[in-house]
């Protein structure tokens, strides 16, 4: 399978072109995400990441907090806003002693909950094809920044009343993190966990919808969910979604969440948009193929209008990928003309175009730019006509 990708203007001082990839990133591919190597890291960028490092709550090192500010910074100075769609990067770092793969996405640009259903999706379906059959996610929301303002002063409030009947050394790491607490196991951390503040209790109203809409794509995507009330990402950089994913040993396989703040906590004058998720696959160091990675000419445009359409599109995409049929999409776009505009501007031979109609009906319409031939399709007969129509 050749994906369809087309990156977006980065600068070759900026990044370097990926090496050959791992079989797994066909998956991210097909979505849109970019291949990257390496980023380049100024010692400015160095400089914040340590001053932001404090004691984590999920995986989170100096160097993945490096990474997140060198994104943010290349967003910016190459005024990625001004993209299709928004910037999805992929990267792989290998560990042979280990033999563990390590797969970093990262989608900058989009407020819309549509951005973490694709990530997720994206996730699942990438560790499915790693060879993970059975997967728990686990999700919460800490919601946006006066929510998760409100969330903090009640939780440091709850901890000083029992600060007295904590554990030494709990005493000393919520002087540090409050959210400390919530990871000790120690039997009176327990106890006192199951009556402290649970942040998903202090969203906003758009932080509330922003997360039921998350849950709706992750139900109509059929991926089974565990609403997990104390999961949360490291304090001061995590907002809105925060989830992670593990085998039925309790294994950790991938982590993620929403870094809106760190922008302006960096020193942006703008807070950008960006949420991001990490896959830890054991088995997959050496697993590089013996070709370099080449964008190919895309051939089919996947366009959508409508709640309905945009709910169904991931559906769509992954069948799609099944079938072995690359594509291009912008399904974080609402507006028909800025995604029509796109394909024509890529000169895509082939529409799959799916409206209010067509999501209540099932079908998709399938249109021949250069002849203005166009067919509906019950969707899945889809697969196997774009099979005839693009060989």
């Amino acid at each position: 399978m050749h994906p369809t990708i087309l990156p977006p203007p980065i600068t070759q001082t900026a990044t370097r072109a990926p090496r050959a990839l791992s079989s797994v990133a066909d998956v991210a591919l097909h979505y849109g995400f970019i291949p990257t190597e390496t980023l380049r890291i100024s010692k400015e960028d160095r400089d914040k990441a340590r001053a932001l490092m404090q004691e984590p709550h999920a995986p989170l090192s100096l160097a993945y907090t490096e990474e997140k500010i060198a994104l943010i910074k290349l967003y910016d100075e190459e005024k990625m806003e001004r993209l299709h769609q928004p910037a999805m990067f992929y990267r792989e770092e290998r560990n042979s002693a280990r033999s563990m793969l390590t797969v970093h996405l990262d989608v900058l640009g989009s407020v819309h909950s549509i951005a973490e259903a694709m990530l997720i999706k994206t996730v699942v379906e990438t560790l499915r094809e790693a060879g993970s059959a059975r997967i728990a996610v686990r999700i919460n929301s800490v919601g946006d920044r006066d929510s998760l303002g409100r969330f903090i002063r009640e939780l440091g409030s709850f901890y000083r009343k029992k600060i007295a009947e904590m554990h030494a050394p709990c005493r000393q790491a919520i002087k540090e993190n409050i959210f400390a607490a919530l990871l000790c196991e120690h039997e009176l951390c327990i106890a006192f966990r199951c009556d402290a503040p649970r942040a998903i209790g202090f969203l906003s109203e758009p932080a509330r919808a922003h997360f039921k809409e998350v849950l709706e794509y992750l139900e109509r995507l059929e991926i089974p969910y565990e609403l997990h009330e104390h999961l949360l990402g490291p304090s001061g950089v995590c907002s809105q979604t925060v989830f992670d994913m593990r085998d039925e040993n309790g294994t950790l396989l991938a982590s993620g969440f929403r870094y809106n703040h760190l922008a302006r906590r960096v020193g942006a004058r703008r807070e950008i948009p960006a949420l991001g998720a990490t896959l830890f696959l054991s088995g997959h160091a050496d697993s590089a193929r013996s070709k370099r990675f080449t964008p190919s000419a895309p051939k089919v445009y996947f366009i959508q209008l409508g709640p309905e359409a945009k709910r169904r599109s991931l559906h769509i995409i992954e069948m799609l990928r099944r079938a072995e049929i690359p594509l291009v999409q912008s399904i974080a776009h609402d507006k028909l003309s800025t995604q029509i505009a796109h394909a024509e501007s890529l000169h895509t031979p082939f529409f799959v175009i799916m409206g209010q109609k067509e999501a209540s009906e099932g079908t998709a319409l399938v249109r021949d730019r250069e002849r203005s031939f166009q067919e509906t399709l019950p969707i899945p007969k889809l697969s196997s006509f774009l099979k005839r129509l693009i060989a």
